[in-house]
């Protein structure tokens, strides 16, 4: 950032120095690096100079061992050992750090891999100016009665559907929404015949349970226990408030549109209305504005016109309109997009809401990142993780869950049973 920096930064290279241990902002787990000593100096100009690190990769990729520790309770470095705090073990208390000091730098990394592409994500032709787009968000349940309860708030109260659902070891995983996730036209979908229900590129809420986490997400009491994730809004033609309340929902208010807290924790807004996605976009508390706004134009996100789901456009009582000093981004006008917002007092403290595990982007990866991409994660600066995945995994594993998805509704209405 000036002269000084750059002269320390110089001047370690120089004197060698010794061996320092850091962490991979991108990693969800605590990972020990023996970084050498021109590493540790092209580390330091990846955290003091961002806007280098592209340049700096290809150097630290050599010289980087980086192992990881199985205990998971301390960082090693060649010939020492370093405890670490039992706070900075848990992996939200390891975002939260990540975020505020990092956040730029790791948003910087992933940055060129979608930029340089040189193809649209999928064959949709909405999607044909973009190589990434918001597929949905994960949230997480503690047990199977949760997970149930989550699944019927959501197709019960606002209508979604099971779109696929897979389950690997302990972890079982639903996928819900308002239509096809595939970024292709549907091959049964017929102009001016289908709707929009029939249509491709729909995003989807995945609710995930591992029965093996001793993990308490969330105890029901209508508060989700952080703050950064202030809502999900959806836009569908009716909802159910009884239902809802059913399966566990904390109803907060339902005059003329309804939030409620879901049996999982996560905030939801309903407005009665018709948006081509009803998933219409997720609503993050700010600290700065400015800042996260910085933070998600670097990943290719640009301002959009706030979307609405009635003509009233948010004079009427029946939708708000556009929060004062939010902003409105997304990576495409017909994907899924995030209201960046003020929180209500100045400087409050920003929590992370224990059961939101990420927002979800699906990314065509750049012609040199394309043999080794996999899936990433950040952390933006209201603590919000940000999960990336190559689009060519997202096909493949949203095929094979729809096409077993059907197999079973198929089977269990041959066999005379309602089908999931």
């Amino acid at each position: 950032k000036d002269t000084e920096q750059r002269d320390h930064i110089e001047t370690s290279i120089k004197q060698k120095a010794p061996s320092q241990v850091v962490v991979d902002p991108s990693s969800s787990n605590l990972c020990s690096m023996r970084c050498f000593p021109r590493a540790t100096a092209l580390t330091t100009a990846l955290l003091l100079l961002p806007n280098a690190a592209e340049s700096f990769a290809p150097y630290t990729k050599k010289i980087w061992e980086i192992q990881q520790d199985p205990s998971g309770t301390q960082l090693t470095q060649e010939n020492n050992n370093f405890p670490f705090p039992a706070a900075l073990v848990d992996r939200r208390a390891f975002h939260s750090t990540v975020a505020k000091t990092l956040g730029f730098v790791s948003a910087s990394w992933i940055a060129p891999m979608i930029e340089e592409a040189q193809a649209a994500v999928g064959t949709l032709p909405e999607y044909a100016d973009t190589n990434a787009v918001i597929q949905g968000i994960t949230v997480n349940v503690a047990d199977t009665r949760q997970f149930s309860d989550m699944v019927e708030f959501l197709r019960e109260g606002f209508g979604f559907d099971v779109l696929r659902q897979a389950t690997k070891g302990s972890v079982t995983t639903a996928w819900l929404g308002f239509g096809p996730e595939q970024m292709s036209i549907p091959s049964d979908f017929e102009i001016p015949v289908s709707g929009f229900g029939m249509y491709g590129g729909h995003a989807a809420v995945q609710v995930r349970c591992d029965v093996q986490s001793p993990v308490s997400f969330y105890d029901g009491s209508g508060n989700p226990g952080g703050n950064n994730i202030a809502y999900l809004q959806v836009g569908v033609p009716g909802y159910r408030i009884s239902q809802m309340m059913k399966y566990g929902g904390n109803i907060l208010s339902a005059y003329g549109f309804v939030d409620v807290v879901s049996p999982s924790g996560l905030p939801v807004r309903s407005i009665v209305g018709i948006w081509p996605d009803p998933i219409m976009f997720v609503a993050l508390n700010c600290v700065d504005v400015k800042t996260s706004r910085q933070y998600y134009e670097a990943l290719g996100f640009t301002e959009q016109d706030y979307p609405y789901a009635r003509p009233s456009k948010g004079t009427g009582q029946f939708e708000p309109a556009q929060p004062k000093g939010s902003v409105y981004l997304s990576q495409s006008p017909n994907s899924m997009g995030v209201l960046l917002l003020p929180t209500a007092k100045k400087k409050e403290k920003i929590i992370a809401n224990p059961a939101f595990q990420s927002l979800n982007i699906v990314y065509k990866p750049s012609d040199d990142a394309e043999a080794s991409s996999q899936n990433m994660q950040i952390v933006d600066p209201s603590d919000v993780p940000i999960s990336f995945t190559p689009y060519a995994q997202f096909k493949a594993e949203e095929e094979a869950g729809t096409k077993a998805l059907k197999e079973l509704v198929k089977k269990t209405m041959a066999e005379g049973q309602t089908p999931p």
